[in-house]
């Protein structure tokens, strides 16, 4: 009982990690741009300024 709630915790885990869009994409930085600034991490906030807003930038 024990190893099948373990498989299936571990499925739900993984499934759930595939559902996000890679850094940088479109879709990515749409998602971040549409959260709240307070449950932004220090993380998202530096990979949103280079991959979404200096990438614009460099472009133009």
């Amino acid at each position: 009982m024990k190893l099948r709630f373990r498989i299936l915790l571990l499925l739900t885990t993984l499934s759930a990690f595939g559902c996000e869009p890679e850094v940088g994409s479109d879709a990515w930085c749409e998602n971040v741009a549409g959260k709240p600034k307070g449950e932004l991490t220090m993380n998202e906030v530096a990979d949103f300024a280079k991959n979404c807003i200096l990438k614009n930038y460099s472009s133009e």
